[in-house]
């Protein structure tokens, strides 16, 4: 898919923008405005990635949407949309609904039925986002039924920023504090796994850090043979011969 020079001067303007503007929700700032232009659509929702309660979505917010409206629509969205509203990868994709459901299907679907019946709404794009492997959130474009559906080149364009947007959003809901909880609890699985002391278990997370041997020493006060002592023991409980081997557990168990 080939765009216009003033297709990539109009993205590259909006990125800027949005990552200029200081804000604590991602419909706070002018983003939005901007992106109707690239990509023009009725109204718009944003669901964040629940990681605190027993839902996979939460806090919405929305554009053109009644007040109250998408809070009521939350338990249909968790709990009854059949595809990857809440069941998105840990990457950024672009879906256009109509690629997978027919109108029969949307119709029968509680959560498209309220939208084509109370909304006026008929094509959907849905950009789920994700960063650094954590889920972020979900932004909805929707238009209504007098107009056409997305188009390839607007699905491209969405392709094209939906990382930036991923980032954007990720640092503004300080995504990366549930990604540092996520790690201490890998760290303390593997510790109860393999039954690894306290100070081996310090000694783990600051090799996964990237510490060498000097750096673990002066970061934990402790002389050079104790921190190869406690490198030898985990070696020896985790049944491995070196640091190569470690990574590959720790790439494993903790990033992924």
């Amino acid at each position: 898919m080939k765009l216009s020079e003033n297709d990539w001067l109009s993205i590259n303007n909006i990125v800027l923008k949005m990552y200029s503007q200081k804000c604590s929700e991602l419909f706070e700032n002018n983003f939005m405005k901007n992106l109707k232009y690239l990509i023009p659509y009725d109204k718009a929702s944003f669901y964040l990635h629940d990681y605190e309660g027993e839902n996979v979505l939460c806090h919405p917010s929305g554009i053109g949407f009644d007040e109250g409206v998408l809070e009521e629509k939350t338990d249909i969205v968790n709990n009854r949309v059949p595809h990857a509203w809440v069941n998105f990868y840990e990457r950024s994709t672009v879906v256009r609904d109509s690629d997978l459901f027919d109108e029969k299907e949307m119709a029968q679907s509680p959560y498209y039925s309220s939208l084509l019946i109370n909304e006026n709404v008929k094509y959907v794009l849905t950009i789920s986002l994700a960063h650094d492997k954590m889920r972020v959130g979900v932004l909805t474009l929707f238009r209504n039924r007098d107009r056409e559906d997305f188009s390839d080149r607007e699905i491209y364009i969405a392709q094209q920023i939906m990382e930036h947007v991923a980032c954007y959003a990720y640092k503004i809901y300080d995504i990366e504090r549930y990604n540092k909880d996520m790690r201490n609890t890998s760290f303390e699985k593997l510790k109860n796994l393999y039954d690894l002391t306290v100070r081996e278990n310090e000694v783990l997370k600051l090799v996964f850090k990237g510490y060498s041997t000097r750096h673990i020493c002066e970061e934990l006060h402790v002389a050079e043979p104790t921190a190869k002592k406690h490198l030898s023991s985990i070696y020896s409980k985790m049944n491995i011969k070196n640091k190569s081997e470690l990574f590959k557990i720790l790439s494993s168990d903790i990033v992924e």
